[in-house]
């Protein structure tokens, strides 16, 4: 790497994601609080003594008990919104077989979560049990029944963890950035509606799968749990209500935490453009944004550096663009513009080998039988076996002589055609044997796996090449040293060709290997359309001056097919 391309300091990357991260847990501790005193408030609501329900939740909210069961919970999710933290801020890694996708689900992260998914489903109907103080008899009954209902809910609060695991950590996590930036209150607003339906309606599939274990298997648990299980079962209709609206409560309760995760995290943020720059309204220890596109290892940092890029070169405010086509005092020299397109020409170079060596894997079995004839039949016209080395520097040793010019023992025809016939019948069992034991499905090398893994994160590329563009569109009229101008031929280039390597993959995609996912199919298309719109920006605004930039005759041919002046 060149060495203008080295991120100087990792601490304003970490600065940047504790900020966030702190934000996104203490709103998902806060929501948590104010959730349970809402339920309490209800659950205490009476038309027929108005002033008995504020003192009732005064009583409660100071009441020891209440936050001897409330701080164990909130520390539970405390702990658990750290863990949630990772899977949306470490790169994820490219698992090329089906062993391997399914061996991932049973990491030591995945195991944690799903400890605290099952202490936090358990712990969560227990308290809220205990706060609302609600009997669940509707008729003065034995206390053991009273027992049951409780045991019954609080194992569903079990089973409804594993079952929320399983339903929101089982894939992998991806940030969806909004199309426009808004305000959080405006955001959660909108999305609110829509995770209160969304829980409702997934908490019935989980009742229905433990009603009918619990059916056979409850009474066994109970014998083990209860001190008197030998009372009639009577589970009444405030239960069944109960469990619907504390287990939509729960999913909701999750689907919240991811949503503040998300909207912290996707939030656009101003990075400096060259440090000790006075044109940022954060400073995090002379982190750039260049650093920030080159930082890789974390993914959501180069995605915010992305779309500020993107952001800066189409905002109509045009001083932060301006800072780039300053020149340093004194020497005069863009090293701002230079630092910054570096890392740029690196990112799209770095992806357009990636996605040429994965479309090169996705072609495999074919070519690779062809590079094996071409090779067996250069080997068959071309024997260097016999041809006297002509570099040694010393002819004394007789015994190198000997060693170079010695031959193999060939054996008679019959003897090859038993050989071979041998050796194709033990490659056709073993190749039997694998298909039938399922070993060639498991461990098969997935060649569309790593398309796919570089599609999964081709959103950086959509941002960097639109805002690439309209710099670049901006620089006729801003740029007044023409620093920008200078690098166009090599930035052309590069667009030109990640676009070929794109329609090479979208040939094989539509004729033969269709074997995408839906959503790397669409990012497909997107990066491909954005590179297109690019070309057609730059080549209409540039097209008086195409013949005067050093451009071999490709990248001419398609220009010109974009340029319609």
């Amino acid at each position: 790497m060149d060495p203008n391309l080295q991120i100087k300091s990792n601490v304003g990357c970490k600065d940047l994601l504790l900020k966030k991260l702190s934000y996104a847990v203490i709103s998902t501790v806060c929501t948590q609080i104010l959730l349970l005193i809402t339920v309490i408030v209800f659950s205490n609501w009476s038309l027929l003594n108005p002033t008995q329900w504020p003192m009732e939740l005064f009583t409660t909210l100071r009441s020891f008990w209440t936050w001897f069961y409330l701080l164990p919970y909130l520390g539970l999710i405390f702990i658990q919104s750290l863990i949630c933290a990772k899977d949306y801020v470490m790169k994820k890694n490219c698992s090329s077989t089906r062993i391997g996708d399914f061996l991932s689900m049973f990491t030591i992260h995945k195991g944690i979560l799903l400890t605290l998914n099952v202490l936090g489903g358990g712990f969560f109907f227990w308290v809220y049990l205990q706060l609302i103080k609600s009997n669940l008899s509707e008729d003065d009954q034995k206390g053991s029944e009273v027992d049951e209902n409780y045991f019954f809910m609080v194992m569903f609060g079990v089973w409804i963890g594993i079952w929320n695991f399983f339903l929101f950590y089982g894939n992998k996590n991806q940030i969806i950035f909004p199309v426009v930036q808004q305000r959080k209150w405006i955001i959660f607003l909108s999305k609110l509606t829509f995770n209160l339906k969304a829980s409702l309606k997934d908490v019935f599939v989980p009742i229905f799968l433990y009603g009918i274990i619990y059916l056979f298997y409850g009474k066994e648990v109970q014998e083990y749990f209860l001190m008197n299980p030998d009372t009639t079962s009577s589970f009444n209709k405030k239960t069944i209500i109960y469990t619907i609206f504390l287990g939509a409560l729960y999913i909701l309760n999750t689907r919240l935490m991811r949503f503040f995760f998300e909207v912290f995290l996707t939030e656009h943020y101003q990075f400096l453009i060259h440090s000790g720059s006075e044109f940022s309204l954060n400073n995090y220890k002379d982190f750039t944004l260049k650093d920030g596109i080159l930082t890789d290892s974390i993914p959501i940092v180069q995605h915010l550096a992305c779309l500020d890029l993107f952001l800066l070169s189409n905002s109509p405010l045009k001083y932060r663009r301006e800072s780039l086509y300053t020149l340093s005092q004194p020497g005069n020299h863009p090293h701002t513009w230079n630092s910054l397109i570096e890392a740029i020409l690196n990112l799209l170079n770095e992806y357009t080998k990636n996605l040429n060596v994965a479309i090169a894997n996705l072609l495999g079995n074919e070519r690779k039988k062809l590079d094996e004839e071409v090779f067996n039949r250069n080997e068959k016209h071309f024997n260097y076996g016999n041809i006297r080395n002509m570099t040694l520097k010393c002819y004394e040793d007789p015994i190198e002589f000997v060693t170079i010019n010695k031959r193999k023992v060939e054996f008679d025809e019959n003897t090859k055609n038993l050989y071979g016939n041998i050796r194709e019948k033990i490659n056709v069992f073993i190749g039997t044997v694998k298909k039938r034991s399922g070993f060639e499905y498991l461990f098969e090398k997935l060649p569309e796996s790593s398309v796919q893994y570089l599609l999964f994160n081709g959103q950086v590329i959509i941002w960097t090449v639109q805002g690439l563009a309209s710099l670049i569109v901006a620089s006729l009229t801003e740029d007044k040293f023409g620093v920008m101008q200078k690098d166009l031929p090599i930035i052309l280039a590069t667009l030109v060709e990640l676009k070929t390597i794109l329609e090479k993959l979208n040939r094989i995609s539509i004729k033969k290997y269709d074997k995408l996912d839906d959503f790397s199919n669409k990012m497909r298309v997107n990066i491909n359309s954005a590179i297109k719109r690019s070309l057609y920006q730059i080549s209409n605004t540039f097209s008086p001056y195409i013949n005067d930039l050093a451009l071999n005759n490709d990248v001419l041919h398609v220009l010109n097919v974009y340029n319609h002046n």
